[in-house]
């Protein structure tokens, strides 16, 4: 080869060098993984028909919520009386300051609502749909609001009329609604519209059972029905799928549904900042953890939704966007655990309590502990979800309790003693003051208590 012919091909390959070289690193810096496998995570197809859902009636009731706006006489409002008369049905709600017209009225004018409601529990199935924008707020989240108004006046409308059955059994579908919900198969969002409305049915059962007239035998099977509703985790877990379900159609748009202004303003560039398979697996691996210990009490779980390990990385790299999906998606599900054991342990709560109510009733006393009442009253002491033990009963401060996510017993908080720190709380900070409700603050509490006003 002559001198000339080594000098053009040394040029040739300096020239096509570089090129090559880049198209090497870009390959390997956006070459994706192959589709990870996530059949675990996939949910069930649904063959519900729209009529046959009772997520269907349950999305209409919450669209069909009616709160008044003008006087008994229909005289019109300012908007300041609107809002007064908003705070009296919410007051009414909790048991306070009780209007049998205001009450008349709410219920009168939410007939449709309550009759959505009611179809809804008829249907055989409760399916959610996927919602297609993350940042959507789903059309059920206003049905927390609406049950958690009109099903505790209604029930104490029928405690007031002397037909006690009558108003715990509505306490009890209260508690199906957000079963159902729970177990829709819809985001962590849907899961947690149905632990709140589960959570009112049980608020009103434990309002009921101030004087309340049902005879033991009836609060031991109201006991038991309230038991088959301690079953949280399978729903969040479900819920989990859901949420997987949902950013991989995020994924599988380019991200078009989570960052819809983003076109046009730099936007065209995503698809190259993002590695579908990858970020499908990035999310496999967060969320399988999670599903994992959805049914566990909170000393056996794993370690929550923190920081995930591709936080730190820079942005300016490989799969940014798809990191930025990830932490888009975990970021929500920090404390949904802690939320699972509170309501649990509520449910054990009042289940006790239904039962502490039937032995006194017969024996005319508190037992000495919740031990004595199986298995006459409960098959079992039912457990406190934090620790997986048994839940925790002071015959002396009159208190059914929870450990709290702190995970440390401190003895439980009595109604007496929430008086005498609010006194002293009072004395302490002067004008400043601003008075706590104990209810309004239940879950706060080192250890959640619930008193025994029977």
């Amino acid at each position: 080869m002559t001198r000339r012919r080594k000098i053009i091909l040394m040029a040739a390959i300096l020239v096509g060098l570089p090129p090559l070289v880049i198209a090497v690193v870009l390959a390997a810096l956006f070459m994706d993984e192959s589709p990870p496998k996530d059949d675990d995570l996939r949910l069930p197809p649904s063959s519900l028909a729209a009529e046959e859902n009772a997520f269907t009636f349950f999305e209409e009731a919450a669209r069909n919520t009616v709160l008044p706006k003008s006087t008994a006489d229909q005289t019109p409002i300012t908007p300041w009386e609107e809002t007064k008369g908003l705070l009296r049905i919410e007051r009414m709600a909790s048991g306070k300051g009780w209007d049998a017209d205001l009450a008349d009225r709410v219920l009168a004018e939410n007939q449709e609502c309550l009759s959505l409601v009611h179809k809804g529990l008829a249907c055989r199935g409760c399916r959610a749909p996927i919602p297609v924008r993350p940042l959507e707020t789903p059309e059920i989240v206003p049905l927390v609001g609406t049950m958690g108004v009109l099903i505790p006046i209604q029930a104490q409308r029928l405690h007031r009329d002397g037909r006690d059955p009558e108003a715990f059994a509505l306490a009890l579908e209260c508690m199906e609604v957000g079963d159902r919900l729970e177990h829709a198969s819809g985001t962590i969002v849907a899961w947690l519209c149905g632990a709140t409305i589960k959570g009112t049915g049980g608020d009103v059962v434990r309002l009921l059972l101030k004087d309340g007239t049902l005879d033991a035998a009836a609060l031991k099977r109201r006991a038991a029905e309230v038991g088959r509703y301690r079953n949280a985790g399978e729903g969040m877990a479900a819920g989990y799928r859901a949420e997987y379900a949902m950013w991989c159609s995020v994924v599988d748009n380019d991200g078009s549904t989570f960052l819809e202004n983003a076109r046009g303003k730099g936007g065209e560039f995503i698809p190259f900042l993002l590695r579908k398979n990858t970020t499908k697996g990035l999310m496999a691996e967060s969320l399988r953890p999670l599903i994992q210990d959805a049914a566990k009490c909170a000393t056996d779980r794993g370690p929550q939704p923190g920081t995930p390990p591709w936080k730190e990385k820079s942005l300016v790299s490989t799969n940014a966007m798809g990191r930025l999906f990830c932490r888009s998606m975990t970021a929500p599900f920090r404390g949904v655990h802690d939320l699972k054991c509170n309501e649990n342990s509520f449910i054990s709560a009042v289940q006790t309590l239904l039962a502490l109510k039937a032995h006194k009733l017969e024996k005319g006393r508190l037992p000495e502990t919740l031990a004595d009442l199986v298995p006459e009253y409960l098959p079992a002491v039912p457990l406190d979800d934090f620790d997986g033990k048994a839940i925790r009963y002071d015959p002396r401060k009159r208190i059914v309790y929870t450990i709290g996510k702190d995970l440390k017993d401190d003895g439980g908080t009595s109604r007496e003693e929430w008086d005498a720190q609010e006194r002293q709380r009072k004395e302490d900070l002067g004008e400043a003051y601003h008075p706590k409700d104990f209810d309004a603050e239940l879950w706060n509490f080192p250890d959640p208590s619930f008193p025994i006003e029977f």
